[in-house]
């Protein structure tokens, strides 16, 4: 049995052709077949994947590693940052435009550059609970890297960049942790695991991953982390298939 772990914004799920690729579907469902795994490694929440009718994953890796999920959406493990620490981080950060998750569901901060259509906290104080994970957007690079180096002061967090966005999750959580998770699950060696991203969030995952494909468009530090530059998901399965056949 093969596993491919996926990312899903521009890696699966292309926002400028309004989805997903039909012949990246077709490939997905052929390489299932034959009795592979293939699942998503994504950032995002559970509650904030559009997911299409015709096209089934073995598993979610969600939150950077912080949330798993089988096939049918049952949780397989989580872990969570402490509210204390949370608010901390949120009341110097709230007026940058923030989501935070806990649990199945996604919140919105005070500020988002876009209508999100999430739940918002009215009462920030009112909110109890410990949450799965963080994001932060920043208007600029900059602005970033500050933010990076003031998150260093946390021992309880680890901090992964994509563009100018912040992913904070609770500490040892990342692609590769869930990957690795997954690869116990099913009793499959990293030998037979293989990973696609696009972004510098992916490097752990492409890093980890015992193959491992990146896209042209890849920054350059995210490609260096990749055996394969390839053009699409069919691609990739087309390599795999080939290293199979070798």
């Amino acid at each position: 049995m093969k596993i491919l772990s996926s990312d899903f914004d521009d890696t699966l799920y292309f926002h400028e052709l309004g989805g997903y690729k039909k012949e990246d579907i077709i490939a997905i469902k052929q390489f299932q077949k034959k009795g592979n795994k293939f699942g998503l490694c994504t950032g995002r929440s559970m509650d904030t994947i559009p997911i299409k009718e015709d096209i089934h994953f073995d598993y979610f890796i969600t939150n950077t590693g912080a949330s798993i999920y089988d096939g049918n959406k049952n949780l397989l493990f989580e872990k969570t940052i402490k509210n204390t620490i949370f608010k901390e981080i949120y009341n110097i950060y709230q007026n940058e435009s923030i989501l935070f998750v806990c649990g199945l569901h996604t919140y919105q901060g005070k500020h988002l550059l876009f209508d999100a259509g999430l739940k918002k906290i009215d009462n920030m104080d009112d909110f109890i609970d410990d949450i799965n994970s963080m994001s932060i957007h920043f208007t600029d690079i900059n602005m970033t890297n500050k933010a990076i180096e003031y998150f260093k002061r946390y021992d309880c967090i680890d901090v992964y960049r994509n563009h100018t966005f912040l992913d904070l999750v609770p500490k040892g959580c990342s692609k590769a942790s869930g990957i690795e998770f997954i690869e116990k699950y099913y009793h499959v060696s990293n030998t037979e695991s293989y990973g696609i991203g696009d972004n510098y969030n992916d490097i752990s995952m492409l890093e980890y991953c015992h193959i491992s494909f990146g896209f042209p468009y890849s920054p350059k530090e995210v490609k260096d982390y990749c055996d394969f530059i390839v053009n699409s998901i069919k691609e990739a399965l087309e390599v795999i298939d080939e290293t199979i056949s070798m």
